[in-house]
């Protein structure tokens, strides 16, 4: 990464740090989509974040990795509150975190028409969560992922401007 870029990162992560610093937890019993103790995935993720700061997750790549793929077992107050420390962590280890952005741009924009209304719902109540502050930080991310990660390379089918366009561009 060119030092312009890195340096773009750095500004970011400060923003990112700032803008959600204030964000409480949201229990231990508002982490996942299914608390019922039946759902294998949430009961996993919910042990993983138990009682966590989001400030945790930038320094821990194994965390990050299993994380990866479960991010649409949080609930709307826990993908809100643990966003700061996934979106950092994705610079701090983007080589290594195979699906962890596919998967924070998926759950960053909005849900197809097709989709179930509970998805719907999902993100409208995930949205409403963000301060104005938070929002512009996100539209930054987005932006800094298209620019600077993907280039000229294959992008996937729900990509950072795919997400700017449908929400955040116009969020604030």
């Amino acid at each position: 990464m060119a030092s312009s870029s890195q340096s773009r990162v750095d500004l970011l992560k400060q923003k990112i740090e700032i803008a959600f610093g204030s964000v409480k937890y949201p229990g231990d019993d508002n982490l996942v989509n299914d608390d019922s103790g039946y759902h294998l995935e949430c009961n996993e993720v919910k042990q993983l974040l138990k009682g966590k700061s989001w400030r945790d997750l930038p320094r821990n790549l194994k965390l990050l990795w299993r994380l990866r793929w479960s991010l649409c077992s949080l609930t709307p107050a826990g993908h809100h509150y643990f966003l700061p420390g996934l979106m950092l962590g994705l610079f701090n280890f983007y080589d290594q975190t195979d699906t962890l952005e596919q998967s924070l741009i998926y759950n960053l924009t909005p849900p197809d028409p097709s989709l179930p209304l509970d998805s719907h719902n999902w993100f409208d109540e995930f949205v409403r969560m963000f301060t104005d502050e938070q929002k512009r930080v996100i539209r930054e991310f987005l932006e800094l992922l298209r620019d600077e990660f993907h280039g000229d390379d294959e992008i996937s089918a729900r990509d950072p401007e795919e997400a700017l366009a449908k929400y955040w561009r116009h969020a604030t």
